[in-house]
C-alpha cells in the first residue's frame, strides 16, 4: 500500500503570513523561493518585497543585474544598493568589472520611476554618465569608487531634488568637485569622509552655497581652523558635524563652532589631537550637544 505524502506545512499558511516571512529573506533566497511553485512565485513578486533591493553582498555583475531587473524590478522599487569589486588577497582589484552601465540606468529610469535612493560602492564611475541618473533621486551614495573629475558638473538639473550625497572614501574627490556639488541647492546632508584632497577652500565653497545643510561630515579631510571658523559663521541650520581625524584643528576653533551653532546636536572630534583639557572644555561648552571622542570607523567603512 502506497502512503500519500504529507502536505508541506507551508501549504496551510495564508499568503499574508508567507509574505511576512519572505520580507525577512535576502534577495537571493527570495529568488529561489519564487522558483518553488506558482503560488510562491506570485507571492515572491509582490511589490512590497521589491521596494528595497540590496545586492552588495553578492558577486553580481552586469549580466546578473539585468536578469534580476527584468524578472523582479517594478515601479515599487525605491532603494537600490550595488557593489562592484571585492577585495581578495589572492587577486588584484579589477576596476574594469562592470556592475552598472548607462543602459541599465536608462532602463531603471523607465521601469522604476519611484527610485529615490541609489547606492554604489566600489564601482568604476568612468563607465557611468551622470546625465543618465534618474530625476527622482533624493539620496545618492558613491562610496569607495574610482572617481572621474567634474562628474557632477551640470547635474543639478538632472537630479534637482537631491537631498543626501555620500562620497565617503571616494578619495579622488577634490575642491573642484565641491564647486560642482554646491550647485545642488536642496542638499541637506553631505558626507565626504576620507576625501583628503578636499581642503579649506572646498569647505568654504560648500558653506557659501549650501546654506541649508543640516549634516556635514568631513572626517580626515585637509581642514584647518580657518575652515572651522568659516563653518561657524555660516550654515545656520547645521545639526551634525564630523571632524574626526582632522589633526590640524585646535580646541579654540571647535569651541567657537559649538558656541555659534545653536542648532548643533552632534559632533565627532575623535582623533583630532586635542588634549584632555580641550576635550573637557568642549563637553562643558554645550551640555545639549553630544560630543563623540572615540572613533566609529564602522560608520564610514560600511
Amino acid at each position: 500500500m502506497v502512503m500519500a505524502s504529507e502536505p508541506c506545512p507551508f501549504a496551510w499558511l495564508p499568503d499574508s503570513l508567507i509574505l511576512m516571512i519572505f520580507q525577512n529573506l535576502p534577495v537571493k533566497s527570495l529568488c529561489i523561493c519564487g522558483a518553488v511553485c506558482r503560488r510562491w512565485k506570485k507571492i515572491a513578486n509582490d511589490p512590497v518585497l521589491w521596494r528595497t533591493v540590496d545586492i552588495r553582498s553578492y558577486s553580481c555583475d552586469l549580466k546578473a543585474l539585468k536578469i534580476l531587473m527584468k524578472a523582479h524590478f517594478q515601479s515599487s522599487l525605491q532603494c537600490l544598493k550595488l557593489q562592484g569589486f571585492r577585495r581578495n588577497p589572492r587577486r588584484s582589484i579589477k576596476w574594469n568589472c562592470k556592475v552598472i552601465s548607462n543602459k541599465v540606468l536608462e532602463d531603471l529610469r523607465n521601469k522604476c520611476p519611484n527610485l529615490n535612493n541609489l547606492s554604489l560602492k566600489s564601482v568604476n564611475i568612468h563607465h557611468i554618465d551622470g546625465n543618465k541618473l534618474m530625476p527622482s533621486l533624493i539620496h545618492l551614495t558613491i562610496k569607495s569608487c574610482m572617481w572621474t573629475p567634474n562628474w557632477f558638473c551640470g547635474l543639478q538639473n538632472q537630479i534637482p531634488n537631491l537631498q543626501t550625497l555620500n562620497l565617503s572614501m571616494t578619495t579622488r574627490v577634490d575642491d573642484l568637485d565641491m564647486k560642482d556639488i554646491s550647485a545642488f541647492r536642496f542638499l541637506k546632508k553631505l558626507y565626504i569622509n576620507y576625501c583628503y584632497r578636499v581642503t579649506d577652500n572646498g569647505l568654504k565653497t560648500v558653506c557659501d552655497n549650501l546654506t541649508h545643510l543640516e549634516t556635514f561630515e568631513f572626517s580626515k579631510v585637509t581642514c584647518t581652523d580657518s575652515g572651522i571658523y568659516y563653518i561657524a559663521n555660516s550654515l545656520l541650520m547645521l545639526q551634525n558635524v564630523n571632524v574626526a581625524h582632522c589633526t590640524m584643528l585646535s580646541g579654540k576653533s571647535l569651541e567657537e563652532l559649538l558656541r555659534k551653532k545653536q542648532s548643533l546636536k552632534w559632533i565627532n572630534v575623535s582623533y583630532c589631537t586635542l588634549n584632555p583639557h580641550e576635550l573637557e572644555l568642549l563637553s562643558q561648552c554645550r551640555e545639549d550637544v553630544l560630543v563623540y571622542r572615540q572613533s566609529k570607523l564602522a560608520e564610514f567603512l560600511d
